[in-house]
């Protein structure tokens, strides 16, 4: 009779332990269900508020090797986009250019600042303004090791897009004194004003079509269709500096 009576209780307890994983699935199932409807309503026209994140420079200064940095860069960066910030700043949390001449050597992590604010750019600027923006060089020899973060401002070639990013080129139209940029299209686009070349500007296309567009504010695409457009990369050279230099209104 013992014998029968473990059995019973043996064969209980897998029931039970079988029901209550598959509450936890439901519940797994119906807390993702709800995330993605946070997801989808999170980006509303409008929004004025922003996002930004403040990372120390000194996060790679004990890095082993300059491909660990440049994967630690690419982490920052990938979770910037996964959170839709709008701002990053790597501020020197040792204060070491405080008081530091221009013709004194620069000081190791805030050279390291420098640094990882190139990545972070090189990182949200599309694929096909790399070469122009980011000529090769040192800084930017591990950046192919890195995953695209594939954003919704990097858009491709066949992409159907209000706004794209551009780079402004030396092609001017003379007689409306108004610039082209190149935009990932086969066509270059007519802004409506004179910009200084090699500047990456946000173009708004001309909806009827042919090469024309606006050069608008990059927060515009956000603000207006609340799509999200990447974030920009800010230096301060102490902890403090993150609030008296913020280019945001209070």
């Amino acid at each position: 009779m013992a014998l029968k009576n473990d059995k019973l209780d043996w064969r209980t307890l897998k029931t039970q332990k079988k029901k209550r994983k598959l509450e936890q699935v439901e519940k797994y199932l119906e807390t993702k269900k709800q995330l993605e409807s946070v997801e989808q309503s999170d980006e509303k026209p409008g929004k004025k508020s922003s996002l930004a994140i403040a990372i120390a420079g000194s996060i790679v200064d004990n890095v082993q090797t300059e491909e660990l940095a440049t994967y630690v860069a690419g982490q920052v960066a990938r979770a910037a986009a996964i959170y839709k910030v709008d701002e990053v700043i790597i501020f020197d949390d040792t204060c070491s250019m405080v008081g530091v001449g221009k013709n004194d050597e620069e000081p190791r992590t805030w050279s390291n600042c420098v640094w990882m604010a190139k990545i972070l750019q090189y990182l949200d600027c599309p694929q096909y303004l790399r070469k122009q923006l980011f000529p090769l060089g040192r800084d930017y020899r591990y950046v192919g090791l890195l995953n695209p973060l594939d954003t919704p401002h990097h858009l491709r070639r066949e992409s159907v897009s209000v706004y794209r990013e551009g780079v402004v080129l030396e092609k001017v139209h003379n007689q409306l004194q108004q610039s082209y940029a190149f935009v990932g299209l086969e066509e270059d686009v007519r802004i409506d004003r004179l910009l200084e070349p090699g500047l990456r500007v946000t173009v708004k296309l001309n909806p009827d079509g042919g090469n024309r567009g606006v050069a608008v504010s990059p927060r515009e695409p956000r603000s207006t269709l609340g799509i999200y457009w990447g974030y920009e990369v800010r230096l301060a050279k102490s902890f403090s500096a993150i609030f008296t230099e913020s280019p945001h209104k209070k």
